[in-house]
């Protein structure tokens, strides 16, 4: 996006600097409810972990229980 300020009309200069904090909003709001379902879904897998090393021991542990970690460690945002 071009920088408000190299704009030479006044109204398309402060319709794009509305967009931009629009955008900069958005952003910030999608950021929130990222994280926030990243951590509740942390918490479901913890619970999970703890369920089924009650269940099972730690010796009972099949591959999609570390499978389930593998996916927590990697969160989206590292991509």
């Amino acid at each position: 996006m071009s920088d408000p300020s190299l704009i030479q009309d006044p109204a398309a200069a402060a319709a794009a600097a509305a967009a931009a904090e629009a955008g900069a909003k958005v952003f910030r709001e999608m950021t929130i409810e990222g994280f926030t379902l990243y951590g509740i879904a942390v918490i479901f897998t913890m619970l999970r972990t703890y369920a089924r090393l009650s269940s099972v021991g730690i010796k009972g542990l099949q591959g999609d229980d570390y499978l389930a970690w593998v996916a927590v460690v990697r969160h989206p945002s590292h991509y």
